[in-house]
């Protein structure tokens, strides 16, 4: 490819490096149709890229390449209406990690890569992807923030985390594996300040799909969440938080519209050792409109943790090896509920407390 470039440029160069650079003079005349050439110029160019400093070549056609092949409109979509578009406009409609620098090779740290990716979604919102780590997953040493596209009092994230190989009951292909993080921190983070006059559920539109969050016993959450009003986690794994899997909530705020469909957690690594399971596989708190769906649990003190919850519906879930109980609600939640079509199996020892735990809720 390079000779071909090369000897488009026919008659412009010489038999040392010196003499000539493959700089904006060679597109010029590639442009301009200038295509014939003779053997005896292929040699003389044979000879020139011998001699050229290393480097130079690479770098001058990234140049070109980059300012003008960007803009030419190049994608056209199958369809009656569609419309050519530049490259650099389709391929923007997403954000990849990797475009960020992600590596995926379970060794080097991709946090500041995935939080810089997180922090270019602008207004308008954006899809961040994290294809299926190379090297088995993505090496994480502090917390990834969700980056707010609007402020107060109405702030929202639009975005949507999207990773592959995530299906009903399974684990997602792509991994991202907690490391040496600082106590209490959260893998994935979600909250807004408090504001003056608003009652809470402020941080909206995020969505959770196909991932596999490896808190592996040194985050204390795989996600965090608070002033929530919109929040959907589907075909999810979060295993091994040191204090809980999936926190939503707290006491002091309201959250909304919380969807969790196709979620597994894993409580730790041995689900009957009392010293190596966290306090719930999902805890929400201050939660009112929210639907979990096919949720299964394995090993935690509470498989799912609901405490002043409202129009809650649990159903079609199997929770089992839990210490204390697989359902547990509690707290001064007002408003119908409905419980139906799950498989609680807790495990009876230590402090086992029943399949089922309602207080004071009117269920």
């Amino acid at each position: 490819n390079i000779l071909n470039v090369c000897v488009a440029g026919r008659g412009y160069f010489g038999t040392t490096a010196a003499a000539h650079s493959l700089g904006a003079n060679v597109f010029g005349y590639v442009n301009a149709g200038y295509h014939n050439t003779t053997f005896t110029e292929i040699a003389s160019i044979e000879n020139w890229l011998k001699n050229i400093q290393p480097g130079i070549i690479t770098s001058d056609i990234n140049t070109q390449f980059q300012t003008n092949v960007a803009s030419i409109p190049a994608f056209l979509q199958s369809g009656a209406g569609a419309i050519s578009r530049t490259v650099n406009d389709k391929l923007r409609e997403s954000f990849s990690v990797k475009d960020f620098g992600a590596k995926g090779d379970c060794v080097t740290d991709d946090t500041a890569s995935i939080q810089a990716a997180m922090n270019a979604v602008g207004f308008n919102g954006a899809t961040v992807l994290f294809p299926v780590p190379t090297g088995g997953c993505y090496k994480i040493t502090n917390t990834i923030s969700g980056h707010a596209v609007t402020g107060a009092p109405l702030y929202s994230y639009n975005v949507k985390l999207q990773g592959e190989g995530g299906n009903d009951w399974g684990q997602a292909a792509t991994e991202i594996r907690a490391v040496g993080f600082p106590p209490g921190a959260a893998m994935f983070r979600f909250d807004t300040p408090t504001v003056s006059g608003n009652a809470g559920g402020t941080a909206s539109d995020i969505d959770i799909f196909d991932l596999y969050l490896n808190a592996n016993t040194t985050a204390s959450y795989g996600i965090f969440a608070d002033y929530i009003a919109g929040m959907r986690i589907w075909r999810v794994t979060v295993e091994s938080g040191l204090l809980e899997n999936v926190h939503i909530g707290d006491i002091s705020t309201v959250n909304y519209f919380i969807n969790i469909r196709d979620f597994y957690s894993n409580g730790g690594l041995n689900s009957y050792a009392p010293a190596r399971e966290n306090s719930a596989g999902l805890h929400l708190t201050n939660v009112t409109f929210s639907l979990v769906d096919q949720m299964v649990s394995d090993g935690s003190t509470v498989s799912l943790l609901g405490s002043n919850v409202s129009q809650t519906v649990i159903v079609n879930s199997h929770l089992e090896a839990a210490r204390q109980c697989s359902i547990c609600i509690n707290g001064s939640g007002t408003g119908q509920m409905f419980i139906s079509h799950n498989l609680l199996n807790p495990y009876e020892g230590g402090d086992y407390q029943g399949a089922f735990l309602g207080v004071a809720v009117g269920l």
